[in-house]
């Protein structure tokens, strides 16, 4: 099937998946944007939705990682009142090594499902697919 722009559904599915792995959100808001507007086909606009889902579970999980350092100043700056100190060393190479974990999954989830999308396949993340789910109605 074809899309208004006389790409296959697959390709332009793809092309959301990518735009999210290789150039971030505007391009994959544009290209979601487009889709969702002018586009008719009902797996395709999943997918679009999908991908901009996906991406921004992603940098909630990863901004959720961030968060961990300035609890650990919080507890620090209380136990400081009472002379006391806690903050263990490892802790900014353990969120470090979180976030590259992080990234590399997100990065391996994104081109598996660009290439699924060309076969309009997907790949079941059941949050993410849940979600989706809620939106889509």
């Amino acid at each position: 099937m074809k899309t208004k722009l006389g790409i296959s559904v697959g390709a332009l599915g793809a092309l959301a998946y990518f735009a999210s792995l290789f150039a971030g959100y505007l391009p994959l808001l544009l290209v979601a944007g487009y889709v969702l507007i002018a586009e008719g086909d009902e797996w395709l606009r999943r997918m679009a939705v999908k991908a901009v889902t996906f991406t921004v579970a992603m940098s909630l999980l990863s901004f959720a990682v961030s968060l961990v350092p300035y609890l650990f100043n919080v507890i620090n700056d209380v136990l400081a009142l009472f002379d006391e100190y806690f903050y263990p060393e490892i802790l900014s190479d353990i969120v470090s090594l979180l976030h590259t974990i992080i990234s590399v999954i997100e990065s391996v989830v994104l081109a598996i499902l660009g290439i699924k999308a060309f076969s309009q396949s997907t790949l079941y993340i059941p949050v993410v697919d849940s979600v989706v789910n809620k939106i889509m109605g």
